[in-house]
Parts: C-alpha cells; structure tokens; sequence
C-alpha cells in the first residue's frame, strides 16, 4: 500500500517540478532566432520586422522597401542555392546580460550550407535581432 501512494507523490512532484523549468537565456535567444528566421524565409515580413530591432520607428515607406529587399534577397539565395532545407543554431555567445551572438548554419537543396552570425539584444523580456551596431 505505501509503494503505490510513494510512486504517485513521487509522479506528482516530477510533474511539479517539469512544468515550473523556465528557459534558459540560450534557449530563449535560440527560440527567438529560429521564429524570426523562419518567418524571413516563409516570407511573413511583418512577422520577421517586428523580430528585429532597427534603431529606429519604421513609417510605410521604410517598410515597404524592406518587404521588398528581403523578397529580393530571398528570390536570389533561392535561384543560387534552392529552398532552404534546414536551419539550425550552433551555439549562443553572450558578451552581455542583454547582447549575444548567434552562430547558426543553413542548409539549402543544394547541399551547400552557409554558416553566419547575427548579434541579437534583449529588449524588455524579448530577444531581437539587432540591425544595426
């Protein structure tokens, strides 16, 4: 009798404790990365600029000059290299508690793969991609 209530507390506080984990800063900077990243290539612009930090307010104009610079970016990497097959983050260089760089790899349908850093800073509670230094 008590092996079966010792397993169901012991369940109940494994269960407790998983759901409280928080995020780690790395993971909460890769997570942040990949949404943005993913919305660039699914060309959901709105999306992707509401992930990166400008340094500066965005009127329409500026706007639609980058919706249509990124459509043209991404037209060129798709004729040279393909459709991206996969993204992925190699690893997370904090140089601050709220600036880190971001080394990832991208694989394109043409077997080549590209290999990139990106500087992100923490704004509030959310990590952006920084456009600027």
């Amino acid at each position: 009798m008590r092996k079966p209530l010792f397993l169901l507390m012991l369940f109940v506080t494994l269960f407790i404790i998983s759901c409280g984990k928080e995020d780690t800063p790395k993971e909460l900077v890769t997570e942040s990365f990949e949404k943005a990243m993913d919305a660039l290539n699914n060309r959901r612009f709105d999306e992707y600029m509401s992930s990166v930090e400008y340094g500066c307010e965005l009127d329409s104009i500026r706007k639609d000059v980058l919706v249509k610079t990124y459509s043209q970016y991404l037209d060129k990497v798709q004729q040279k290299s393909g459709t991206l097959l996969r993204m992925s983050v190699k690893d997370v260089i904090f140089s601050s508690d709220t600036v880190c760089d971001v080394y990832y790899e991208m694989l394109y349908s043409d077997s080549i793969s590209h290999e990139g850093s990106q500087k992100m800073i923490l704004q509030g509670d959310v990590w952006k991609i920084k456009a600027r230094d």
